[in-house]
């Protein structure tokens, strides 16, 4: 497990990892990442050296690219290389090369490349191109999208209620919230990470599904 050092990044790496190994997997590394650092070479022997087969990285899409191409560079391919979503954009693809094929990420929001048979990502796009022609959907895009669409769709339903309390409370009791099969189901009045993913996998340069196109719902696994 790399992860940058900065931001939520640590957190989200130590999280990760802390749940992945109640899980039964086994981190034999787990280093931080200076932003200034521009020589992996280190990284990906320490990696060589403890014989690493699944190599997961938390950062931008800028350094999973760094991290892909020192890795082909010294001729390491581990089994898996896991990314979430912030590498899913076309820069990390044209930047990345040969060096990123086979990258795999884990996302719970409808690929771009389904849009044609999902309604509501097939909206969001369109209007995306109205606003900003030639601008490119994000992952964190579809999720500002889906929370527009649910503070819009309570606030209509409380009518001539709605104000900031009605609001907090009427959004509070909302579970399973997908935006219309948008992404896979959320917990928002809860506030508990959704328990479902996918995975999809970098080909020739293009992502293709990987293990079918329906999420995988595990469950969520509480930290200490």
């Amino acid at each position: 497990m790399f992860y940058i050092n900065i931001g939520a990044a640590p957190d989200n790496a130590k999280a990760q990892v802390e749940i992945f190994e109640k899980r039964g997997m086994k981190f034999d590394v787990v280093q931080s990442i200076d932003i200034s650092e521009f020589n992996y070479s280190g990284y990906v022997q320490q990696m060589k050296d403890a014989d690493i087969e699944y190599v997961q990285m938390i950062g931008s899409d800028s350094t999973a690219v760094r991290l892909a191409q020192t890795m082909q560079q010294q001729g390491f391919e581990p089994v898996v290389f896991m990314n979430d979503p912030s590498v899913y954009k076309p820069d990390f693809v044209s930047a990345g090369g040969s060096a990123v094929e086979g990258t795999v990420v884990f996302t719970s929001v409808v690929p771009f490349e389904e849009t044609a048979s999902n309604d509501e990502m097939g909206l969001y796009t369109a209007w995306l191109q109205q606003v900003k022609p030639g601008a490119e959907p994000t992952f964190f895009g579809a999720y500002a999208w889906s929370a527009t669409r649910l503070v819009v769709e309570t606030a209509i339903a409380l009518g001539g209620t709605l104000d900031r309390a009605s609001l907090t409370a009427a959004v509070a009791k909302v579970d399973d919230w997908t935006a219309n099969g948008l992404h896979a189901p959320q917990r928002v009045g809860t506030k508990r990470v959704g328990e479902c993913n996918r995975f999809i996998e970098l080909r020739n340069g293009t992502w293709v599904p990987v293990g079918g196109t329906k999420y995988r719902c595990s469950g969520t696994t509480l930290l200490r």
